[in-house]
């Protein structure tokens, strides 16, 4: 597929050091992977979770294609023979490990459909807005982050978040006070 122009510098940033972005020879007990085409023996479906040669075979029948998250017992890593391993919630590595397993994104209509359409009973308790034009950072001494359940971070386009505000005519505020949705 041909260069994208926003993407053609990508190459040049650092890695994403994060638990969820797994290396080759790491033994971790979840791996995000895509299912593939053959089946193992068993009738299950195989995944690829980034292991060289070596497809983990899963405890059903998944579409092919789609991505999971499974869990894999660390000392199958080790041994000879197929690995194994169980189809989870994405959600799994952090409820039951308390692992960051990386975040959820959804798309949303307008800015205003943003906090409307919020999937958490009771809204976001934590709502961070980045602006060039903003008056707070995180390189200020005092700055602290409140404890939170459901965090929500909106990042605006080119032209700011004020702009968005600006089109999103059932917003009945300036872009330029922007801040006070957050």
């Amino acid at each position: 597929f041909p260069m994208h122009p926003d993407l053609q510098f990508a190459g040049l940033l650092a890695p994403v050091d994060a638990p969820h972005h797994v290396r080759a020879e790491d033994h971790c007990r979840y791996r995000e992977g895509v299912v593939l085409e053959k089946q193992s023996k068993d009738g299950g479906s195989l995944v690829n979770c980034g292991i060289p040669n070596r497809p983990v075979e899963i405890d059903r029948k998944l579409t092919a294609g789609i991505r999971c998250t499974v869990k894999i017992e660390p000392s199958l890593y080790g041994k000879a023979g197929p690995i194994k391993g169980t189809v989870v919630s994405p959600s799994a590595p952090r409820e039951d490990n308390g692992m960051y397993w990386g975040y959820t994104t959804r798309l949303a209509t307008s800015i205003n459909d943003v906090f409307d359409s919020c999937p958490f009973e009771g809204g976001y308790d934590l709502k961070i807005g980045t602006s060039e034009r903003g008056d707070k950072s995180v390189e200020e001494k005092n700055f602290r982050l409140p404890k939170y359940e459901h965090s929500l971070i909106v990042f605006g386009g080119v032209a700011g978040i004020e702009e968005c505000v600006d089109a999103d005519e059932s917003i009945k505020l300036p872009g330029s006070q922007s801040k006070k949705l957050f």
